[in-house]
């Protein structure tokens, strides 16, 4: 998530489209360390479409 916020987005917008990316793609939480990069570019893409 920090990676999301580097870019400008706030805390709670990148927290909620984190959320959503492993909700929506079945992944489970926490997180490891291989699904990262994945939420994260999923998550920068609900994002980047004005969520």
């Amino acid at each position: 998530m920090e990676g999301l916020i580097s870019l400008g987005w706030r805390q709670q917008d990148a927290q909620q489209a984190v959320a959503e990316a492993c909700e929506d793609n079945d992944i489970p939480t926490p997180l490891a360390t291989d699904d990262v990069p994945r939420v994260l570019r999923l998550a920068l893409a609900l994002m980047d479409r004005g969520r």
